[in-house]
């Protein structure tokens, strides 16, 4: 797994988002590329997101409740 972090940086029209494009195009089967961005990842990845090789994940996916904070943090209750 490579994860690469604040990738809206990089800019669309980069070459390294270019290289990124490839790059995930043509990992091997078991190896996952993860993007990490504050904007929504274009180019490449337009057409691997058509082909559902690309799972987006928004602040709602990632953000938890107030039951699954208490179940990560240990010594607390949930609240009710």
């Amino acid at each position: 797994m490579l994860i690469l972090d604040d990738v809206h940086a990089l800019g669309p029209g980069s070459k390294v988002t270019a290289f990124l494009g490839r790059l995930a195009r043509y990992l091997p089967a078991g190896c996952s590329l993860v993007l990490a961005s504050r904007e929504p990842v274009v180019g490449k990845a337009m057409k691997l997101r058509g082909e559902m090789a690309v799972a987006d994940l928004g602040a709602g996916d990632l953000a938890l409740d107030a039951a699954e904070v208490a179940d990560s943090t240990p010594g607390t209750a949930a609240a009710s």
